[in-house]
């Protein structure tokens, strides 16, 4: 019976042994798997924060087309007048029909 019992220890012990083992492999992987959700967590913010200013940049460009796209335009004119002899400033429309 006694050797029975010391067979049976020993069995417990190798199995307290692999379970110990077991248990240092997988808190290896969870500190990896940490280690790369972190890293995927970090390469996700760079990808968003690049994907705002492009979304940004696009609308930007977006509204500039279609503000440079109108054949309309109004501005201030500054000059001289040549036959009076007298500097000039005035303001108007302009509608553009040909473009280059």
């Amino acid at each position: 019976m006694a050797e029975m019992v010391d067979v049976y220890y020993d069995t417990v012990q190798v199995q307290k042994r692999h379970i110990k083992a077991q248990k240092e492999r997988i808190a290896a992987l969870s500190a990896d798997v940490s280690e790369l959700q972190a890293a995927v967590d970090e390469e996700r913010a760079g990808w968003q924060k690049s994907l705002a200013a492009f979304e940004t940049n696009t609308a930007a460009m977006q509204k500039k087309i279609k503000k440079l796209q109108s054949p309309w335009a109004a501005g201030l004119f500054v000059g001289w007048d040549a036959i009076h002899q007298e500097g000039v400033v005035g303001a108007g429309i302009v509608y553009s029909i040909i473009r280059f």
